[in-house]
């Protein structure tokens, strides 16, 4: 009888009133209430309200739609060059558009110079609209694409300006078929969030309209122990429900009721996505993860910014990028979430990207010189499990004089070049000598390969601050010699490229690496009293850490009453440090806890919390640095 009282067409809804929900509960009395509350909510729309339960949807009363869409990423992106002649051009928005909205008078492409328009097409799916040319585009030859205040959101709001950027294309056609450079859960992933959503990131702009439940497929529940660690990646079992979304180079699989507990799923990635020149994907990418009999109730927190909060002379024509403690919702990552302000508090025009666990601003002209700068993330973004950001974040900054044009470089890589006896089960990091895009720092652009058979390496890769790493996605070979390249496809965040393609080498030995790590130092010492008010905390490890380890989850300052300490963490080969984002209090005693979450390049967490505590004096630090020896 309760399956026919309150069926309803929604996969969500249907889980937690067909008895998901009654494990939450441990009387039947106790379901029994919620059974009647339930019920209440399907008569009382009946009395004059709109909609819900029993009609399929759950609308709760709740204002109007009064804002506008804004469109937040570009491909190409504003001022792009060398273009590929044969590639279509795409748009997301904020929001869901009303598809009979876009057209190619509301997106519209022409020839700069001349004026000419280019004859096309125009399709939306979601929040993406994408433009196909009925020909290739013309050779070194500039466009003007214009998004009108023709596009209305599904509330019918239109935008509220124009939208306009321009790129210029190359001489060749594209015909590099995409990889896969990121998945959120990684390659078997354990403890994974029964509540939360699935991420895939490309080495390039994915075509929405390729994007389906047929190409993106999830399969499971599999058992735990029907499985070994041999066979986990190959486990599958009968195809989800579930949608997909995509938002540039990410794609988002939503489950359509939660993941069951202790269980094995297994994502697969067919060769039917393509880019969007057409190109496929060259095989199917599969990966797979284990579920924990918990939900995701944390809500994400910005772990570190760049620039960093009140940095000066920052170059003019740098872009703003904000690295979150989880993987994220890419569709809740957008330029209302996401804002830049410069002087008088005016709104800084740009696009909002967002791969692995950062998000970048990317402004459509260089900024002012000398001036203040505001960057706010909002409560508007949500991770994967759709928990808000608690608070807005905010952080300031101030530009210089000048323009960036100073080619990034590698400053160092681990394994270091000609290293021995690498353990096989363990990640490769390249540090650079400043902070890269990461969207640039992708499995075509930084590579691993057996010498000997001249194979890749198959994994993924991700960047936060100066530093990108490459997960395999299995354990390298016994006792191979490898050699990683570092192409100048990546660029630093004002986009200069690398001037040349950076090289090493290394060798793993016979055994994995099983050691957890240890924290070797801490600054300030713990037990230190007189700490300076204004500096920063650093700590030091046995090894070297896995940068996405390393966040504002697992690295947390608190100060009396056990209150936490906002800041940002930065990781950095095997240190660590944490900024408070405000001057701490003075003659304060605060505690800086290193908990389990931290993990060294193999996957090894740490075994036990590390906490450590100290004191502040009345006064901050304002003596510089000097040298007081060298070495030779």
């Amino acid at each position: 009888m309760r399956k026919q009282m309150f069926e309803t067409d929604n996969p969500e809804v249907n889980y937690f009133l067909k008895g998901g929900f009654m494990k939450r509960f441990k009387t039947e009395k106790a379901y029994l209430i919620f059974m009647f509350i339930m019920s209440l909510l399907v008569i009382l729309p009946g009395c004059g309200g709109e909609g819900a339960v029993g009609g399929g949807k759950w609308d709760m009363p709740h204002s109007p739609d009064s804002t506008p869409p804004t469109v937040t990423l570009t491909s190409p992106v504003h001022g792009a060059t060398a273009i590929d002649i044969n590639r279509k051009v795409s748009v997301i928005f904020s929001e869901v558009v009303e598809p009979t909205s876009l057209s190619t008078t509301s997106f519209n492409v022409k020839e700069t110079v001349s004026g000419l328009p280019v004859t096309g097409t125009v399709v939306s799916v979601g929040t993406s609209a994408r433009f196909t040319p009925a020909n290739n585009l013309a050779f070194n030859t500039g466009y003007t694409v214009t998004i009108s205040t023709g596009v209305r959101d599904l509330a019918g709001n239109p935008m509220a300006t124009p939208f306009v950027f321009t790129f210029t294309t190359g001489s060749d056609a594209d015909s590099i078929a995409p990889v896969v450079t990121f998945t959120s859960p990684a390659n078997i992933s354990t403890e994974v969030a029964l509540n939360r959503k699935i991420n895939v990131a490309f080495s390039e702009s994915i075509d929405p309209l390729t994007i389906t439940t047929g190409t993106f497929v999830v399969t499971g529940p599999v058992s735990v122990g029907k499985v070994t660690a041999k066979n986990v990646s190959l486990a599958t079992g009968p195809p989800i429900a579930g949608t997909v979304t995509t938002s540039g180079s990410t794609v988002t699989f939503i489950p359509a009721i939660p993941f069951a507990a202790s269980s094995v799923y297994t994502a697969t990635i067919t060769n039917g996505v393509r880019d969007l020149a057409g190109n496929p994907l060259a095989k199917d990418f599969v990966f797979s993860f284990t579920t924990t009999p918990l939900p995701d109730t944390t809500p994400p927190t910005v772990s570190v910014t760049s620039p960093a909060n009140t940095d000066i002379d920052v170059p003019i024509n740098r872009k703003v990028t904000v690295g979150f403690s989880e993987e994220m919702d890419p569709l809740t990552i957008t330029t209302l979430s996401f804002k830049l302000n410069g002087p008088g508090g005016v709104s800084v025009p740009g696009t909002v990207s967002y791969i692995g666990t950062v998000a970048t601003f990317i402004p459509l002209n260089n900024l002012s010189n000398s001036s203040l700068y505001t960057a706010t993330v909002t409560t508007g973004v949500k991770d994967l499990a759709e928990n808000n950001m608690a608070v807005n974040f905010v952080f300031t900054f101030t530009t210089g004089a000048a323009a960036d044009t100073t080619a990034p470089t590698v400053s160092v890589t681990s394994p270091s070049n000609t290293a021995i006896d690498v353990p096989r089960n363990r990640k490769v990091t390249v540090g650079f000598s400043e902070e890269m895009d990461p969207l640039s720092i992708t499995a075509a652009s930084f590579t691993i390969k057996e010498t000997v058979s001249n194979t890749n390496v198959a994994g993924t890769v991700s960047c936060i601050g100066a530093t990108a790493t490459l997960v395999p996605i299995q354990s390298l070979d016994y006792n191979k010699t490898y050699s990683g390249t570092v192409t100048t496809g990546v660029k630093d965040l004002a986009g200069n490229p690398m001037a040349s393609t950076f090289a090493f080498t290394f060798t793993t030995g016979a055994s994995p690496d099983a050691i957890p790590p240890t924290v070797s130092i801490t600054s300030p010492t713990s037990g230190a009293i007189d700490v300076p008010v204004n500096r920063k905390v650093t700590i030091g490890f046995s090894e070297e850490i896995d940068p996405l380890s390393m966040t504002t989850a697992t690295f947390k300052m608190t100060g009396p009453g056990a209150t936490p300490v906002t800041g940002t963490v930065l990781p950095s080969g095997t240190s660590a440090s944490f900024t408070p984002t405000v001057t701490l209090n003075n003659s304060t005693l605060y505690t800086v806890t290193i908990s389990t979450g931290v993990k060294d390049l193999a996957g090894n967490p740490m075994a036990a919390n590390f906490v450590s505590t100290f004191t502040t004096g009345a006064a901050p630090d304002t003596t510089p640095p000097t040298i007081i020896s060298t070495s030779p």
